[in-house]
């Protein structure tokens, strides 16, 4: 896999299903089919943003998919673009805002 600075990434294996790219200007991607290019930065951003979504659709009772759906409205976006693993620093920080955090 190739970065966007031209560069190619480095594989390591996370579990069974996924593995982390990373390249040495420091951009990273995961494998999953939802998951975009992004900073150190922005992959922590995903994973507080992971654990206020998740907590937030089981406690008013959606499913993950419904939880996401209610985001997109929320967010003001398409679905199909409403995927944690797609979000930059502004789509985090707008996600924690939304439901209460930071």
């Amino acid at each position: 896999m190739r970065c966007p600075c031209g560069k190619k990434m480095v594989k390591f294996k996370y579990n069974k299903k996924l593995s982390k790219f990373v390249c040495e200007c420091g951009i990273m991607k995961w494998s999953g089919k939802t998951s975009t290019f992004g900073t150190q930065k922005v992959f922590d951003l995903r994973i507080e943003c992971h654990q206020v979504f998740d907590a937030w659709w089981q406690q008013i009772g959606y499913s993950r998919a419904g939880g996401y759906r209610e985001l997109a409205k929320l967010m003001g976006m398409p679905k199909k673009e409403c995927h944690i693993g797609m979000f930059q620093e502004t789509e985090c920080r707008q996600l924690l805002k939304l439901l209460g955090e930071k």
